[in-house]
């Protein structure tokens, strides 16, 4: 009814979503067809490949900014992705819809400075009431532990970033240490200990590409499809190892288990990496799509972002992280235990989320996971100094993950609201 009144100016919102083909190509050329009668059509889209194809200028917003425009030959589907993924601009503060706390806690790096505050005083604490806790023998042994949950929390902030979640990971750590228990004993020799570590990889490899299938292709829920792999996986580390058995050649424990003073190997090793994974995770279109994927997959989709290749990108990371810690376990414990571990498995999702994490996708960041899963040790080891029974424990870190999902997630919505 509109077009027979032969406007000046036509605006089109999402000309051709959620329509066929056939459909779309009709709605180009009815377009074309009006702009050919002089008509000034405007065409509000988050599909890049139509914009180029329909428009001779193109204003790129983000957060109610003008951040790129395009004319003639520079309007091109590339172009135009690049300028929205690439894009640097801030949420604007208004009036006082939220605190100036809120505000700051709305952003990435807020939870950072949060846990960072947390454990700081939570190390006050344990060095006001035992004199042993700042000991170098005390750190040293807290850093290892740490080292091996900021692994498979790392892994976990991967999936999280894209909306998922991975249950798996703990018993996938045990398995790993079982698989090592059959070639890294002190009767192998040095060619067996590379088989080994071949296959402990190999096995999260598989399983990483096992919980992709179930999640993405078949369509399960993350929470579902890894519960599966979780049981799957507990199942065949008992088959392997019944009982804890394969004592693993303490040479090559010393070895791994190396440290620069007090400071193990391992901690350093993971530490970098985090910092790795940060840079890339902000710098690179890889980060940048794994976080739009989790924000909106439907406009990432529409982007040019492939959500099967994040997923299984994120998936297998997940999985390869959590073997990485299962090498790292099996230090520990020095036996083919197949529970092991276990409580790995919302130990990780805890650090996560005290990082800023959301089961909701898009947020999080690798250093807030390294910092909550310092701070999951710390509380658990201060609990221990104070002489108190596990009960404490998890109480206290139940306390510490209600506090922060609340406090992260009623900061964002109330200062965008």
């Amino acid at each position: 009814g509109r077009l027979l009144d032969e406007p000046d100016i036509l605006l089109v919102e999402e000309p051709t979503q959620g329509v066929d083909v056939g459909a779309r190509s009709e709605i180009y050329s009815i377009l074309r067809s009006i702009a050919g009668k002089g008509t000034t059509i405007l065409v509000l889209s988050s599909d890049a490949t139509e914009i180029a194809g329909l428009c001779d200028r193109v204003v790129v917003f983000s957060r109610g900014q003008v951040v790129a425009e395009l004319k003639g030959d520079d309007v091109t589907e590339s172009s135009i992705t690049s300028a929205v993924l690439t894009t640097k601009t801030v949420r604007e503060k208004r009036g006082n819809a939220a605190s100036a706390l809120r505000a700051w806690a709305a952003g990435n790096w807020s939870p950072v400075a949060m846990v960072a505050i947390a454990i700081l005083l939570v190390g006050l604490v344990g060095t006001y009431l035992n004199e042993f806790y700042l000991t170098p023998r005390n750190f040293g042994g807290l850093l290892a532990l740490v080292a091996t949950l900021t692994l498979v929390a790392y892994g976990q902030q991967l999936v999280m970033l894209i909306g998922g979640i991975d249950l798996s990971v703990g018993p996938l750590m045990g398995l790993v240490g079982v698989v090592g228990s059959f070639y890294l004993t002190a009767d192998h020799f040095a060619g067996d200990y590379w088989i080994g570590f071949a296959l402990m990889m190999a096995v999260a490899l598989c399983l990483g590409i096992v919980n992709w299938i179930l999640v993405d292709p078949l369509e399960f829920h993350p929470m579902v499809g890894t519960l599966i792999t979780y049981m799957a996986v507990q199942a065949i580390s008992l088959l392997l190892r019944p009982a804890p058995d394969g004592m693993i050649d303490y040479d090559l424990i010393d070895a791994i288990t190396s440290r620069v003073g007090f400071v193990p190997l391992l901690f350093i090793g993971a530490l970098l990496l985090g910092l790795v994974l940060e840079f890339l995770l902000y710098r690179s279109l890889l980060g940048v799509s794994l976080r739009g994927l989790g924000s909106r997959e439907d406009v990432a989709n529409l982007v040019g972002i492939a959500p099967r290749r994040m997923k299984f990108i994120a998936y297998v990371g997940c999985s390869l992280l959590a073997g990485l810690a299962g090498i790292a376990l099996m230090t520990q414990v020095g036996i083919g235990n197949p529970t092991a571990g276990v409580n790995y498995t919302l130990s990780s999702v805890a650090a996560a989320v005290i990082g800023g994490a959301s089961l909701m996708g898009g947020r999080g960041s690798f250093l807030g996971a390294f910092l909550g899963a310092l701070l999951v040790i710390q509380v658990n080891s201060v609990a221990a100094f104070l002489g108190l029974r596990d009960a404490w424990q998890f109480l206290f870190l139940g306390i510490v993950i209600l506090f922060s999902v609340a406090f992260y997630s009623k900061s964002r919505q109330v200062y965008e609201t």
